[in-house]
């Protein structure tokens, strides 16, 4: 018990509590640009026109139709898109990314940017929802038999809500042409799915493709997935600039728009005999949204 309740100092502690770790947005390269990403303003809706105005030179907008590879985000069904096609499935899907060298004026082109849309039915609560994106089943014992035997059964529903991981660190990406080569860096948690993922979206080869995770201020598993998708938006921007290009969320953009822990709606069927618990008859049912992400790992889990 002695070395358990021992105090050992993370390897980071000295370097972050010091304020010498530089951090993602700490990073400044030459010519190096800032993208921000416009977002859908319905939960459900198919984009009829994307009005634009004239852009000052050295700034550029981003979209599907840069995107090299395939124009999926590579996480476990690949569903989710680099950049929205022809529908957008929540409120803040990316429709495309400004990207200029002061972003104030990212931010004016943004807002002069029109989307026209043909709003349709959205379904917000998962028990009117038809789709089933993963089902899981696991089975030990008789369970009818102890039903039969119980002397009491007691049955409970339980929600939880969404719950936001509250990194100190918002999400960010830094991605850069080098040579033939694109290097991604940023706060990330997983960076071999950050490989993986850009690969993909870009059409290159995997020694095509460097990821370096910078100091992460915190991820809680807020930064496994997430990454994937800025770091394709970014790598596609630096492509078709041939510029570094940074995106990094600030709070507001990050807690509204980053996944979050799964709502739940759990019923718990509970058998008692004797005093004791012989059987538990779970139904879990999480609310994935409109794209697959990490869903099944985290049905697995649930």
């Amino acid at each position: 018990m002695e070395l358990i309740s021992r105090s050992i100092k993370k390897k980071d502690h000295e370097l972050k509590a010091s304020g010498r770790a530089h951090y993602v947005d700490d990073q400044i390269m030459d010519g190096m640009i800032y993208g921000r990403l416009l977002r859908s303003e319905k939960a459900k809706a198919r984009i009829v026109d994307i009005a634009a105005p004239k852009l000052p030179e050295g700034y550029y907008i981003v979209d599907k139709s840069d995107v090299t590879g395939v124009n999926q985000v590579h996480i476990v069904l690949d569903d989710t898109p680099v950049f929205a096609e022809e529908v957008v499935q929540y409120v803040g899907e990316p429709i495309l990314m400004v990207a200029g060298s002061d972003i104030k004026e990212v931010d004016r082109i943004i807002s002069e940017i029109n989307i026209t849309y043909a709003e349709q039915e959205a379904i917000i609560d998962m028990r009117k929802a038809d789709t089933v994106f993963f089902n899981y089943n696991y089975e030990k014992g008789d369970i009818n038999k102890a039903f039969k035997e119980a002397d009491q059964i007691f049955i409970e529903t339980f929600e939880t809500g969404y719950q936001e991981q509250a990194y100190i660190e918002t999400q960010g990406i830094l991605a850069y042409p080098s040579k033939n080569r694109i290097v991604v860096r940023g706060s990330m948690q997983c960076p071999y799915y950050v490989h993986g993922a850009v690969a993909k979206a870009l059409g290159f080869h995997k020694k095509d493709v460097q990821v370096i995770q910078d100091v992460t201020g915190g991820g809680f598993g807020g930064k496994e997935a997430f990454p994937s998708i800025l770091a394709c938006e970014t790598a596609i921007a630096a492509k078709k600039s041939q510029k570094p290009v940074k995106a990094v969320f600030d709070r507001r953009e990050d807690m509204s728009y980053t996944s979050k822990r799964h709502p739940s709606i759990c019923t718990y069927r509970v058998a008692v005999k004797d005093g004791e618990v012989i059987a538990m008859d779970i139904d879990v049912l999480f609310n994935s949204g409109a794209y697959t992400t990490l869903s099944p790992v985290v049905l697995q889990r649930g």
